[in-house]
C-alpha cells in the first residue's frame, strides 16, 4: 500500500466550504478549502446546487461583510463547477 493520497471522486460542496475559503478568520479552514475548490474545479469534479451558491452570497455579503464585487467574481469562478437546480 503506497502513501499516496486516494483518488479524488465526484464531490458535491457544501456551503461551508466555500464561506471557509473566503473566512479570514480561520486561515486554516481557509487555505484548506481553497485548495480543495482549486483541486476540484481542475479535475472537474465538483459538484454545487444553485441553494448553496444563494446561501454563499448571502453569508459572504452579510457576515463576512465582502464588497459585491468580490461575490460576483466568486460567483463567477463557480460558475466553472456543475451546477445543479433545486426542485
Amino acid at each position: 500500500m503506497s502513501a499516496d493520497k486516494p483518488p479524488m471522486q465526484r464531490s458535491f460542496i457544501d456551503t461551508n466550504v466555500l464561506i471557509y475559503a473566503d473566512s479570514p478568520d480561520e486561515p486554516f479552514k481557509q487555505d484548506i478549502a481553497a485548495q480543495l475548490l482549486a483541486e476540484l474545479r481542475m479535475r472537474s469534479l465538483g459538484v454545487l446546487s444553485t441553494q448553496v451558491l444563494q446561501e454563499f452570497a448571502n453569508v459572504s455579503l452579510k457576515k463576512l461583510k465582502l464588497q459585491h464585487d468580490t461575490v460576483r467574481k466568486r460567483l463567477s469562478f463557480y460558475r466553472g463547477f456543475e451546477t445543479f437546480g433545486m426542485t
